[in-house]
């Protein structure tokens, strides 16, 4: 099977510090039919983010469940993230910000609320992974859980973002 017959891909280019990291982006959606194959895509990768849905709690929930059982079961050293999307339905959320950090801290990962959809955050989550991929090649250790990172965005973009969004 052709690796991009999964939801989407991308490749995003960052310099961070002078280094050029490359990254190579799956957006498996979490999808029940995707399940089996998935395992091809992140297997040897060095960074995954499990995204929910801030106004969904059952994505939330899978993330916990689920995904995050499947990925540090086969990829026990990866750099991990948390990211609760579409920060712009706040005004609908069922799972808060506390949740969602207090849940990365308990995994020994990092911590961004995003909006895909109004461009919040996406590109400091991004960066992130990649200051976390150079933090761990520099140190020889693709192991996160004592590098715990809550990044949060600035309270101004937040409030830019609040009164734009609705």
């Amino acid at each position: 099977m052709h690796l991009q017959k999964l939801k989407d891909y991308t490749e995003k280019k960052l310099d961070i510090d002078g280094n050029e990291v490359s990254l190579q982006i799956w957006d498996t959606a979490c999808q029940e039919r995707y399940r089996t194959l998935v395992k091809n895509y992140y297997n040897g990768s060095k960074a995954a983010i499990l995204v929910y849905d801030i106004s969904k709690s059952s994505t939330f929930d899978e993330i916990k469940k689920y995904w995050y059982k499947e990925i540090k079961e086969n990829c026990p050293d990866i750099i991990l993230g948390i990211a609760g999307n579409k920060f712009d339905l706040f005004s609908i959320e069922e799972i808060t910000e506390e949740e969602g950090r207090k849940f990365a801290k308990e995994i020994g990962a990092f911590f961004y609320l995003t909006s895909a959809k109004e461009s919040v955050g996406i590109e400091d989550l991004f960066r992130e992974v990649g200051k976390k991929f150079i933090e761990n090649k520099n140190n020889n250790s693709y192991n996160n859980d004592d590098n715990l990172v809550n990044s949060k965005l600035s309270q101004d973009k937040l409030k830019k973002n609040k009164k734009n969004c609705c």
